[in-house]
């Protein structure tokens, strides 16, 4: 369950994002080549997804945990 004290914080500071941030980072984030900014990233990487994700599906997590292939990658089947 998620703690509803982070979520009432998570869903004021996504509120504040105005929403043309949120289509260019949507849309940068599914139409560019991660591999492209991969080898620039040196902090460590969680890719967490979820079974049920349809925004970016089984072909998109493949490419990145192929990506950062030291990464910690976490699948959430629901």
């Amino acid at each position: 369950a998620i703690d509803r004290e982070f979520a009432r914080y998570a869903r004021a500071d996504t509120l504040a994002v105005p929403l043309i941030t949120w289509r260019a980072v949507m849309g940068e984030l599914t139409d560019s080549s991660t591999a492209r900014y991969a080898a620039e990233i040196e902090a460590p990487v969680l890719n967490v997804s979820g079974g049920r994700d349809e925004f970016f599906g089984p072909d998109h997590q493949a490419l990145l945990r192929a990506s950062f292939p030291d990464g910690e990658y976490r699948l959430y089947a629901a």
